[in-house]
């Protein structure tokens, strides 16, 4: 396989390579992720296998890059199991049977096209452990166990065992000592499963060991001329960060203990300290008196870079949840800032003027900032207000080194510069802090949806719409009539508008949200403008039948529909006047109809149960229709990447398409006891949501179909549609009421 030039062809490679892993674990009977990591533990452990995580498995399934080994592991797992529903039989392919030589020629190609860009894969988050770490200038490296009461095994030499004295408020951790000739060590930082430490030396090497043996891992890592001051560990353990005072950044692959590409250059100077966000796909690097926020991806960085011109910035730190990035600017405290808008957050907070703040940590619940300076003081703050919690805790003699928080959140660890670590147990400021309604809201998000109040009576709606920025709310009713919401208040924010004469089945926002459409059973066709809710020309003739589904192309030229008599149409959306034929090669009811986000292909969803493919622009089919099943096929929607299509039967099942082949991806899914009239992705392309005759909607995971949460509360009639807010964070859906939903993608304060 000739590798491409472009980067984009390094993604379609990988594209390739994730469908090819699907198919394969198709054939294995759709093993889950858990399941394939269990089993390669069990077959490759000889081989020196020790972790397949389900976010490395899950970033191959949809078209991330892994090293030979972990790809080849997971092929071989996937080739020798017995057959679909039934376990594994224990034998393994060889490591060199012919059958792997077309992966080995992929991964090659994949490799060679890679070069011009080092892509990393955003990762799933996982469970950190705690642990507190502190690195001193006389080359001992000091590890204290995490403050949840994890016990750190002895050691044997060259590790020796210290306990730090009792007596003062906040219990004590032993800690444990790495005597080696390494000379100072700056920075340290564990992988996220705590299978290996990394270390900052200042000769500019950096260093792993293993926690339990305590022996080096491997030779030095050597790139950096001078001393390397800050390390971290993507969220998955896969990539390793490294900056230094030369003033570039670096990222080592640790298993292989290989750089990935070349430094990133940005004219640092000395960087203080490297952070990711908890997805994987962000580094933020702090150096001088800027933050740089960096796209893993592109390798660039993103946006301008974070000023801070009256304080040198010499640590940072994400929240949980990635919404907030607290950096801290020695003597002028700390500054919040929401990363995606690359703007600040609230005023700085400090413990005084006159003292330096060296150390930074959130609370896993992300409602509290802890700060260690330079004088030996820790302060809790909390995010919202900015405002100190309680009294400062256990004063250090010397600088605080580093912080961590337990799992929980109920106890803080501080370490300092004199090789002391105290542990302090503060449940009385999280409970304070963190209201009951605001952590068992997150629980509750965990599940799946959280219902809003219902907006207006009981009418019969059938079709409702987000406009593009999410400030509007169509909804079409019963009786023809039509009324805008607005979504954030609750709020009617227009009088009902009038024109149809049957119900009204179908909503579109064109993409500029200045206009709308709505189809009815009446057989017209409607345009709208989306402020004055006055109509706009004519609409169209009602000697078709019954409009079922419409949609606006993503460039906005084309309007989209489909009808009961069986036809899609075409519509200029400026004058309403019918563009070219409509289509006639269905036999029955089209139900539904979607353009695909990159505007090539027009899909629909028809009687016969068959989904097929069009040309958006002359409506001649494109390949043949899907195979044909019992039943018919009411809805359909693409991925935000126009990789997947996914359709819901009145037969109560979900399925993947493959939009390129028509080509079933995985088995469809069956949770739903009646007809599916509504699918819609999140705009991130990280959820699916559905909604059945049976009153429910639900939750899945795009890429394998598996339920994500509980579903929604049944409702007393049937769920027709659903759409998602802009920023993926609502879901709304019509019924016998019109409700809003808040979804697992809200980040909440």
């Amino acid at each position: 396989m000739a590798p491409p030039d472009s980067t984009d062809g390094f993604e379609e490679l990988l594209r390739e390579q994730a469908r090819e892993l699907t198919t394969l674990k198709i054939r294995a009977g759709n093993p889950s992720l858990r399941d394939i990591e269990k089993q390669a533990l069990v077959l490759f452990a000889d081989e020196g296998l020790t972790s397949l995580s389900p976010s490395t498995l899950s970033g191959l399934f949809n078209g991330s890059y892994a090293g030979r080994d972990k790809l080849l592991w997971l092929v071989r797992t996937l080739m020798s199991w017995r057959r679909p529903g039934q376990d594994h039989d224990g034998t393994p392919v060889a490591n060199g049977a012919a059958e792997l030589d077309s992966w080995y020629d992929r991964w090659e190609a994949i490799t060679a096209a890679r070069r011009p860009r080092a892509r990393i894969a955003p990762a799933e988050t996982p469970v950190h452990e705690s642990a507190s770490l502190i690195g001193e200038s006389s080359g001992r490296v000091v590890v204290q166990p995490p403050g949840n009461g994890l016990y750190i095994p002895r050691a044997e030499p060259p590790l020796r065992g210290v306990v730090a004295p009792e007596g003062e408020s906040g219990g004590y951790g032993s800690i444990h000592t790495l005597s080696a000739s390494i000379g100072a060590a700056f920075a340290l930082a564990f992988s996220p499963k705590g299978a290996v430490l990394a270390t900052g030396g200042a000769d500019g090497t950096v260093r792993l060991w293993n926690p339990t043996t305590w022996r080096p891992i491997g030779s030095p890592l050597v790139s950096h001329t001078r001393p390397v001051v800050s390390v971290a560990f993507s969220p998955d353990g896969t990539v390793l960060a490294t900056g230094s005072a030369d003033g570039t950044v670096r990222l080592w692959d640790p298993d292989t203990q290989q750089s990935l590409g070349g430094p990133l250059h940005e004219d640092m100077g000395h960087v203080y300290a490297v952070a990711f966000s908890p997805n994987g796909t962000l580094l933020a690097t702090c150096s001088r008196e800027t933050i740089c926020l960096w796209d893993l991806a592109t390798r660039r960085p993103i946006g301008d870079p974070l000023n801070s011109p009256d304080g040198e910035v010499v640590a940072a730190m994400f929240s949980p949840e990635g919404v907030l990035l607290a950096a801290s600017r020695g003597r002028n405290g700390v500054q919040l800032w929401d990363p995606a808008t690359l703007q600040s957050v609230g005023k700085p907070f400090a413990p005084s003027n006159t003292d330096f703040v060296v150390a930074v940590a959130f609370s896993p619940d992300g409602t509290i900032v802890a700060t260690g300076s330079h004088a030996g003081r820790v302060r809790l703050w909390d995010t919202s207000t900015q405002q100190p919690v309680g009294k400062s805790l256990n004063r250090h003699r010397g600088p605080i080194t580093a912080l961590a928080f337990s799992p929980n959140s109920a106890l803080l660890a501080s370490s300092g510069r004199n090789g002391m670590v105290r542990v302090s147990a503060q449940p009385q400021a999280r409970s304070a802090t963190v209201p009951i309604a605001r952590r068992a809201m997150a629980q509750a998000l965990r599940r799946g949806l959280i219902a809003l109040p219902a907006l207006g009576g009981t009418h019969l709606n059938s079709t409702v719409a987000f406009s593009p920025d999410g400030n509007r709310l169509a909804v079409g009713y019963s009786d023809g009539r039509v009324r805008l919401w607005d979504p954030g208040a609750l709020q009617p924010i227009h009088e009902v508008v009038t024109g149809h004469t049957r119900s009204v089945v179908a909503l579109t926002y064109s993409p500029d949200g200045t206009r709308f459409a709505s189809g009815s059973g009446d057989g017209t066709v409607r345009l709208w403008d989306s402020v004055t809710c006055q109509s706009i020309g004519k609409h169209s003739a009602g000697r078709f039948g019954p409009v079922s589904g419409m949609a606006f192309s993503p460039d906005g030229t084309l309007l989209a529909t489909s009808s009961d008599d069986g036809t899609i149409r075409l519509w200029d959306p400026v004058t309403l006047q019918q563009i070219g034929k409509p289509s006639v090669d269905h036999a029955g009811h089209v139900f539904a109809v979607a353009f695909s986000p990159d505007g090539t292909l027009l899909a629909t969803g028809n009687d016969d149960g068959t989904i097929r493919l069009w040309d958006p622009h002359t409506l001649r089919p494109i390949g043949k229709p899907s195979a044909s099943r019992s039943g018919s096929v009411l809805a359909v929607a693409f991925s935000p990447d126009s990789a997947l299509l996914a359709a819901g039967r009145d037969d109560g099942t979900i399925q993947l398409w493959d939009p390129v082949t028509l080509q079933q991806i995985g088995k469809p899914s069956v949770d739903h006891a009646g007809h599916v009239f509504a699918v819609a992705f999140s705009p991130d392309g990280t959820l699916l949501a559905t909604g059945s005759v049976d009153g429910t909607i639900r939750l899945w995971d795009p890429h394998t179909l598996q339920p994500i949460g509980e579903p929604s509360q049944r409702s007393s009639n049937s769920i027709t549609e659903l759409d998602f807010s802009p920023d993926g964070t609502l879901l709304v859906s019509s019924g016998d009421r019109v409700r809003l939903w808040v979804t697992p993608l809200m980040s909440l304060p």
